[in-house]
């Protein structure tokens, strides 16, 4: 079974006191999720609708709070009952820097785009595969001109598809 905890280590290095969410393994049921350790709660209603992530993951079941040199709010995404994915969000304003670690631990991205959005928006979005980590790593980040002060930016960390899941 393929942990995550490699991909997300190295983005986040935390301590150890503020560190225990980050050692899952994907497919964990949502009690496996919310025994392994401190610091994960499950959310309300209101808070998973807004982290929804359309069809393919749905709506989160729990989040934990990560802060070091930068700040996250990590949620956890479950598909058929099992873990498939952590979405870290982030500040917008530390969108440089996310995208800087991620570069750092995983070097180029295998795509970017830089694209322009209704309401003088832009949306960057790069990818990479982290095939010792088994780990699908996309981030993406909005920033809405002039002041760039409203967007987002996140880390989305899915387990790689192997060749007998793809379907092809």
């Amino acid at each position: 079974m393929v942990r995550i905890i490699v991909a997300l280590v190295a983005l986040l290095a935390a301590s150890s006191a503020q560190a225990d969410w980050q050692y899952r393994r994907w497919g964990m049921t949502v009690e496996e999720l919310l025994a392994s350790g401190k610091g994960i709660s499950t959310i309300d209603q209101q808070e998973a609708a807004r982290q929804r992530l359309g069809s393919n993951l749905g709506s989160p079941v729990a989040r934990a709070d990560v802060t070091n040199d930068l700040r996250f709010t990590a949620y956890f995404f479950l598909r058929n009952g099992t873990l498939a994915g952590v979405r870290l969000v982030g500040s917008p304003d530390q969108k440089y820097e996310i995208q800087g670690q991620l570069e750092r631990t995983y070097g180029k991205p295998l795509q970017t785009q830089n694209d322009a959005i209704p309401g003088n928006c832009r949306i960057l979005s790069s990818t990479w595969r982290d095939e010792p980590g088994k780990n699908s790593i996309m981030f993406s980040a909005m920033a809405c001109l002039p002041s760039q002060a409203m967007g987002s930016a996140a880390v989305l960390y899915q387990p790689l598809l192997s060749k007998r899941d793809s379907g092809l």
